[in-house]
């Protein structure tokens, strides 16, 4: 039969919860937790101590398998919508894939890195950009000026063809 519950102990170890079923008032015996793999490809998500989950019991309440976690009032979705896929851990860190606009996103701390369908790419680490650092350096190599023996200004600092071409070239790799 199919019971909601709440978990009371993990054994993350060996991928093991117990779970409180409330209205029989009856904590279940470990029960095994249900993943889409265990073989050569793994998958664990670890549950926390009082997270609601569905499980299949027998009658007694004391054996089956916990199926998942659900939603609740108090639990929802992260950052839903129906082209975004997304897992988010304890500490804010998260991968997430939005289908509808292309784009994979994967963020730890103030560190960022997406990527989209342009095949351009965005690496962010609080305020600062890979590509605005990139695209200051170019621009103060652009406006640097040498002066020849007169203190007059001589040729100029780079190819101005040679730096569109970068520009064109990392506009084309990078998200600014």
């Amino acid at each position: 039969m199919r019971k909601i519950g709440y978990i009371t102990e993990i054994d993350a170890d060996k991928g093991y919860v117990k779970v409180f079923f409330k209205e029989d008032d009856i904590t279940s015996g470990w029960l095994s937790i249900i993943t889409r793999g265990t073989k050569g490809t793994k998958e664990f998500f670890p549950y926390e101590s009082g997270e609601q989950v569905v499980c299949l019991m027998d009658e007694t309440c004391t054996d089956g398998e916990v199926i998942g976690a659900r939603f609740n009032s108090q639990d929802k979705p992260e950052d839903s919508g129906l082209s975004v896929s997304v897992v988010k851990y304890k500490d804010g860190s998260l991968v997430k894939y939005d289908s509808a606009a292309h784009e994979f996103t994967i963020k730890v701390g103030a560190s960022e890195f997406v990527v989209n369908e342009a095949g351009g790419f965005r690496i962010k680490k609080g305020g600062e950009t890979l590509y605005g650092i990139i695209n200051d350096l170019l621009t103060e190599l652009t406006t640097e000026t040498h002066t020849g023996n007169l203190g007059y200004p001589t040729t100029p600092p780079i190819n101005a063809p040679a730096y569109a071409s970068i520009m064109a070239r990392l506009q084309t790799l990078l998200i600014p």
